[in-house]
């Protein structure tokens, strides 16, 4: 399953990371990687102002994979414009927060993927 990829909504193009139903810090960093290559790709055409969603719904983040996922933001940083995420509950609400300080990418969390996806295209 490609974890990376460009959706569109209502005519507008969101840069989508799936991050869902990863338990295992393995599978989480296998996902990450494959991710990294589509970035790179993504900064490689020189795409501005990219719209970004990345869904976590039942996954957990721990060890090596919260640092691989900062890492991860702070790639794209300088080229995104909004970034939105689902499936942020609980304790990672808390890590959320770490991550937003820690990169300054302003991530917004949101209960629904519809939700995201209108807030990222307004």
């Amino acid at each position: 399953m490609e974890r990376g990829q460009f959706i569109t909504h209502n005519g507008k193009e969101i840069y989508f990371i799936d991050y869902s139903n990863l338990k295992f810090e393995k599978d989480f960093l296998e996902a990450i990687h494959s991710t990294n290559e589509f970035r790179e790709r993504v900064m490689a055409s020189g795409k501005k102002d990219l719209l970004m969603l990345v869904d976590f719904t039942n996954s957990f983040v721990y060890g090596n994979a919260f640092s691989e996922i900062k890492r991860s933001g702070k790639l794209t940083q300088s080229i995104t414009k909004r970034t939105a995420v689902i499936g942020i509950t609980g304790a990672k609400k808390a890590l959320l927060d770490i991550m937003n300080t820690i990169t300054t990418l302003n991530v917004k969390p949101f209960d629904s993927l519809d939700d995201a996806m209108n807030w990222l295209i307004k």
